[in-house]
């Protein structure tokens, strides 16, 4: 909030990112790029918008961890997590990659300290990915077709995640 107080970026709230509110709005901006972090499925008439096109960073390592919860489920598996910046596109996580990082974690950290070390790399990959897509540095890759999608884990697999972490 004060970053953007001393800015002079724009803030517009909509209730809804995929209505008639939120279309009018980067109509009438053009933006070159729209960002997200953690928003929900966004629909073609919006991201198609943004003439460069509309990037997410996925808490996840894609295209192993689509979805939601990646970070649970990757650690329920015992692999990497991470973040995963891509660009929007008719699916769920599914867009071309410019970038990802694998974060480190241990036994004994809590499952919300893991998730908000991933979220503070998530805005530095972020930042680095508009930079070398801007400069030319980076070239979006085509994801595989095959990885996994995965939905709010069940109280069993919490449970595990949970387990597992506290035995340190």
């Amino acid at each position: 909030d004060a970053l953007l107080r001393e800015s002079d970026i724009g803030v517009s709230i909509v209730p809804h990112l995929n209505k008639e509110d939120a279309q009018a709005i980067l109509e009438r901006l053009h933006p070159d790029i729209v960002l997200l972090d953690g928003s929900r499925f966004i629909k073609s008439h919006i991201f198609s918008l943004a003439k460069i096109g509309a990037l997410n960073v996925h808490p996840g390592l894609l295209p192993e961890y689509r979805g939601l919860d990646s970070v649970r489920w990757a650690i329920f598996h015992r692999k990497n997590v991470g973040a995963t910046c891509h660009f929007i596109d008719e699916g769920i996580d599914t867009g071309p990659i410019l970038g990802k990082e694998v974060v480190s974690y241990k036994k004994g950290e809590s499952l919300l300290h893991i998730r908000v070390s991933v979220m503070r790399v998530s805005v530095k990959l972020m930042m680095r990915c508009v930079h070398g897509l801007l400069d030319g540095t980076l070239v979006p890759q085509e994801q595989e077709e095959e990885g996994g999608y995965y939905t709010w884990a069940p109280k069993e697999v919490q449970e595990a995640v949970d387990t597992f972490l506290a035995h340190s």
